[in-house]
């Protein structure tokens, strides 16, 4: 969850804001401040309890604003939303000193504002730090996402040497842990539980190795309530601090909380085959991506399991309006033998070199060309 203190002198609106506060399980108040206290001694308080939202209540819009430069000022790293306890509201937009506004008439929306309060507050005050996150998602199921995925991550983390976490995101697959025969004491859905007070010594328990990478497994046996955006924003937060590099993995179908990782992710890559289904789930998962506010400049398509007999490549950009960042030759037997043995595809064959080459412009490095990709991402 995501800690914030509330400021106001309502006690019916603070109620309704806690109520709401608990049943999204996104959001936490740790403190509570009359909006009569002095300014400046909030904003002190505040700056010590590590929040990442305050919520200021716009009755008294002068104490209000007051509070919010104060804020500023002492805590810029923490999302500041407007609230009025007035009937009527003070505003009909957001007051520009604000991260988010939320009318009293729509507190059932607080999820949602904090939601896109965070996201702005990160925009404007560049909270985010600089380890890059990299998304997976396929087309449609079967498309090799997973596996293009995995064999990039063990590049970066074996052959290119950066720090790099694999994250396996399919909660009812597991497919990572299948690949490498692995049995995974603990998975995504402990560590997103874990999400707000994770630390060093018990994140070491919850990843596990092949090499030098580290890899977040799912395990399909494991039961619960779908993970909340929250504990996706926190997990990523720590990782970016942790790692050069981490590869998210997603199923194909993204929702509200899987979309925290889409927002985070310096690129988003499309896996698709050439086959005319896979195309066309492919454009409808650009169109809906864009639907959601991703710039395009961030989406990039990989073709997989690609030979000379498919659609030439610059039919399929045509139609899908958006440029073939590389592909990966079809190699079958390799990477199904792979799988046999539990162990990642050989760096000798076309499939591993491809995926080299690719963790190599993922990280904006030289590295001997197989003529799989043909742009270099940014």
């Amino acid at each position: 969850m995501l800690s914030a203190a509330l400021v106001t002198s309502d006690a019916q609106l603070s109620r309704v804001l806690q109520d709401t506060a608990n049943a999204s399980r996104s959001l936490q108040f740790v403190r509570v401040f009359d909006l009569k206290a002095n300014n400046w001694e909030v904003a002190r308080v505040c700056s010590g309890l590590g929040l990442d939202v305050v919520i200021i209540d716009y009755q008294d819009v002068d104490r209000a604003t007051a509070l919010s430069e104060a804020m500023s000022r002492s805590s810029p790293n923490v999302a500041r939303i407007g609230v009025s306890s007035r009937s009527e509201g003070y505003h009909s937009t957001m007051p520009p000193d604000l991260h988010g506004w939320l009318p009293s008439r729509s507190i059932e929306r607080l999820d949602d504002v904090v939601h896109v309060a965070v996201a702005r507050r990160d925009r404007v005050s560049q909270v985010l730090v600089p380890g890059k996150v990299f998304l997976f998602l396929p087309a449609k199921a079967g498309c090799g996402a997973s596996t293009i995925a995995l064999h990039v991550a063990n590049a970066l983390a074996n052959h290119l040497d950066a720090k790099t976490l694999y994250i396996d995101a399919d909660l009812r697959s597991g497919v990572s842990a299948m690949h490498l025969n692995l049995d995974p004491p603990f998975s995504l859905r402990d560590a997103l539980a874990r999400s707000g007070r994770i630390d060093s010594t018990g994140w070491n328990e919850l990843v596990v190795r092949s090499g030098k990478l580290e890899l977040l497994c799912s395990r399909p046996d494991q039961e619960g309530p779908l993970p909340v955006w929250s504990e996706y924003y926190h997990l990523l937060d720590f990782a970016r601090r942790r790692y050069d590099a981490v590869i998210f993995d997603l199923p194909e179908l993204l929702n509200v909380a899987t979309f925290e990782a889409a927002r985070a992710a310096n690129q988003l890559l499309l896996v698709t085959t050439a086959e005319v289904v896979a195309l066309k789930l492919a454009a409808q998962r650009l169109a809906d991506l864009a639907k959601a506010g991703v710039e395009t400049e961030r989406v990039g398509l990989v073709l997989n399991r690609y030979h000379k007999g498919d659609a030439e490549i610059s039919e399929i950009e045509r139609v899908l309006g958006v440029q073939v960042s590389g592909f990966i030759p079809n190699d079958y037997r390799v990477v199904q033998r792979a799988i046999y043995d539990g162990q990642f595809a050989s760096a000798k064959t076309n499939v591993g070199k491809s995926a080299i080459e690719f963790a190599a412009h993922l990280l904006g490095k030289p590295v001997a060309s197989a003529g799989c990709w043909r742009k270099l991402f940014a």
